[in-house]
């Protein structure tokens, strides 16, 4: 599920609100009591050091699954100190505001997955996934791990921002789009592209972009793009038409990966297909316009092997633009526990 939202703190009230709402968010996808309140636990305690370390921030939550059991996430991103020391900061007991100091003691403790970035001076981000049930045993191995944020224009009811993934084997495809604008107009063109994309998954980058043309026409149109991850043969096949932004990055660097110039919706004539060197460690970063393109991999030192979607969402708060919707998906080459 793709579901976001993003709760503002910037005062103390803000942590009874974002604990009710995760509270609500847990009991509608069937958490028994007790793990729901462990889900309003950690929303509490997130917002809670959002308005006493970060200087206020955001907490952006998402309803997720995996088969047939639901979950909750969190992550509480502010651009506030950053931490000296984290591992003495997850100790309970520990305090630097002269309260009870259970607060990411306790998360981490309540998480069934949990990941913390916080240099010092660059902010705090932290990341905390809480599944209903235990998840069952023997569940099928996927060869990529995909995390995403999408969140809509401040003042905005819906995002004109989608993603989708596909995953079959050693072969997956990756989308995101960007419908023109924000809104529903926005959001309709962009929730067409991912339905059409579905229809046929067997089909290369180029042939799917080349089907949204035709498919969005009668839409206001969207910037798209599509990669195709071959793992065996070390190659990212890439097609986009517009200004949705795709790296490969590397240790030794990164490299952008090239869209044509139209608008899917406008019958575009030609759609190109590229193609990357993808080795097993790189990742692979797309984003829609609603985050700038200038950011540098080396300014994010240690960032890179944290989960996917922790890194998506570093991104999106350091580079997010304000007049748009936002979208950045992060993909790895690895399987962490869910």
């Amino acid at each position: 599920m793709k579901d976001l939202a993003c709760i503002a703190v910037g005062e103390a009230t803000a942590a009874a609100a974002a604990k009710r709402f995760a509270l609500v968010t847990a009991r509608d996808l069937g958490f028994a009591d007790a793990s729901a309140g462990g889900v309003g636990i950690v929303a509490m305690e997130l917002a809670t050091n959002l308005y006493r370390h970060g200087g206020g921030g955001e907490l952006l939550v998402r309803s997720v699954s995996c088969g047939d059991v639901p979950g909750v996430e969190l992550i509480a991103l502010d651009q506030g100190p950053g931490m000296h020391d984290p591992a003495t900061a997850l100790r309970d007991g520990f305090s630097t505001a002269g309260g009870l100091g259970t607060g990411l003691g306790a998360v981490q403790r309540l998480s069934s997955r949990f990941d913390l970035y916080a240099p010092p001076g660059r902010g705090t981000a932290v990341f905390s996934r809480i599944w209903a049930r235990p998840l069952a045993a023997g569940l099928p191995r996927r060869r990529f791990t995909v995390g995403a944020v999408s969140v809509a224009l401040r003042g905005e009811s819906v995002c004109g921002d989608d993603w989708a993934v596909h995953q079959a084997g050693d072969r997956a495809l990756f989308m995101v789009v960007d419908g023109l604008g924000h809104g529903v107009g926005a959001a309709e063109a962009a929730k067409l592209a991912v339905g059409t994309f579905r229809t046929d998954l067997d089909e290369g980058p180029s042939s799917i972009v080349s089907r949204l043309d035709t498919a969005l026409v009668h839409t206001r149109g969207a910037a798209v793009a599509i990669g195709e991850a071959l793992p065996e043969q070390g190659l990212m096949n890439y097609s986009g038409l517009g200004n949705v932004c795709a790296r490969i990055i590397t240790a030794e660097g990164s490299t952008q990966l090239v869209s044509d110039d139209g608008i899917a919706g406008a019958a575009t004539k030609r759609v190109h297909l590229r193609s990357s060197p993808f080795a097993a460690e790189a990742l692979f970063v797309q984003h829609s316009d609603g985050v700038s393109a200038r950011w540098k991999p080396d300014d994010y030192v240690g960032l890179w092997g944290h989960h996917p979607v922790l890194i998506a969402a570093i991104l999106y708060r350091d580079d997010r633009r304000s007049r748009d919707d936002a979208t950045v998906m992060v993909v790895a080459q690895h399987e962490p526990r869910p």
